[in-house]
């Protein structure tokens, strides 16, 4: 009697082992643990604050911090800006650019009171 309940116990453990091999892992994660949640007008003003500090620091090649910064205020603002237009999006800008981002965000931060969904970027 003993026998066959360690026979089936060691068959049941070994077929449990093979499905969960077999099975890939999926985690339900909710997207605020993983994710930062921020209004579209945060966003907004950190790439502002991204951009002046660029401007203030003596670099000449564009991180990708500042690059996606300019894209983002163009996403948002719908103003291209002066910089070089590639497939990646624009590249580049200049001190007018900078000042129309700024004055377009005074007049329009009120309507960015929005979570930024930062897998559409």
């Amino acid at each position: 009697m003993v026998l066959i309940i360690l026979i089936v116990s060691c068959q049941h453990n070994s077929e449990s082992k093979k499905t969960s091999e077999s099975q890939p892992i999926t985690l339900e994660i909710d997207e605020t643990t993983n994710l930062k949640t921020k209004l579209t007008k945060d966003v907004y003003s950190d790439a502002l604050k991204v951009l002046d500090e660029f401007k203030k620091s003596d670099l000449e090649v564009m991180s990708g911090e500042v690059l996606n910064s300019i894209n983002f205020l163009v996403m948002i603002s719908g103003y291209e800006g002066s910089g070089d237009k590639t497939h990646y999006g624009t590249m580049g800008f200049n001190n007018e650019d900078l000042k129309y981002w700024k004055e377009w965000y005074e007049k329009n931060k009120d309507s960015l009171e929005y979570e930024f969904d930062y897998k559409a970027f």
